[in-house]
């Protein structure tokens, strides 16, 4: 059965709370059920392994990505007319954004001050759902690519371990559920604009 986590969600090698962890489903990652209850605990397919996870976290309801609210909400001014991805460095945030309302609104982590993201302005001028980097080896789900090498992305490592990493100077994203609602809402040729 197809489900999707509803919060971060510890994959762990044994039913119990104490389990070790084979690694964190984001919120709103789809998962599959590999068949099997033990009492509070589903057991899933996890990245060619199986795991258990906490069962009143998973639903069979594919969840809408949470939308934000402009209030108290600074734009840059080139993220107010027409369809823009606006990201800011200063509060890491990706927004979807059209005509100066924010329809979406995720989590971002972007490169070390040795390999930073380019600021600027740009358009998306490729995409591909499974692309896997030629450079490191890495998956990139989803990636939608702004500005040379560097792309929108989901980022696995992102969803586990949070801000105590950094990207390769692309914009790692958390949340799955989220990044799919971007990917179908901003096609090739949607504007950019990263700022601090």
């Amino acid at each position: 059965t197809t489900m999707w986590a509803t919060t971060e969600l510890n994959v762990r090698t044994t039913p119990l709370l104490g389990g070790g962890v084979l690694g964190v489903l984001a919120s709103g990652e789809q998962v599959t059920t590999a068949g099997s209850v033990a009492g509070n605990f589903t057991l899933v397919k996890y990245r060619g392994q199986t795991g258990w996870v906490v069962s009143k976290y998973l639903t069979a309801t594919k969840p809408k990505p949470k939308t934000a609210s402009t209030a108290g909400v600074t734009l840059d001014k080139r993220c107010t007319t027409g369809l823009v991805i606006c990201i800011s460095k200063a509060d890491r945030q990706l927004r979807l954004v059209q005509d100066g309302k924010i329809v979406l609104s995720l989590d971002a982590r972007f490169g070390s001050e040795a390999g930073p993201t380019r600021e600027g302005t740009f358009k998306i001028e490729w995409r591909d759902k499974d692309w896997v980097s030629k450079m490191y080896g890495s998956k990139m789900p989803y990636a939608m690519f702004f500005s040379g090498g560097e792309a929108i992305h989901y980022s696995s490592d992102f969803a586990a371990r949070g801000y105590a990493g950094n990207s390769h100077g692309c914009v790692n994203i958390r949340s799955m559920s989220g990044l799919q609602y971007l990917w179908d809402h901003a096609p090739v040729g949607t504007t950019v604009v990263v700022y601090r």
